[in-house]
């Protein structure tokens, strides 16, 4: 499976854990007031891991992530923002 900004392409794929969720995950990393390396992942995750969201600071930059799940055959994960 391959991702771009904000979607990915691929065959699909069975979670090898009958307790996991379809998750997408956006980060987008902040320098300087700019923003610079977005990234988009689709994986299989722990349901405890779904719908969360955070950021992490320092003085010169900053990351953002959120996540979104699904978890029925063949879905495809809202967009996190």
């Amino acid at each position: 499976m391959s991702s771009t900004v904000d979607s990915c392409t691929g065959p699909a794929q069975t979670c090898p854990k009958p307790d996991q969720m379809c998750r997408s995950m956006y980060m987008l990393k902040t320098v300087g007031g700019v923003s610079k390396h977005p990234s988009f992942i689709r994986a299989c995750g722990d349901p405890a891991t779904c719908h969360l969201s955070g950021s992490l600071s320092s003085p010169n930059d900053r990351t953002q992530s959120s996540s979104t799940c699904c978890n029925s055959d063949g879905c495809t994960p809202e967009k996190p923002v």
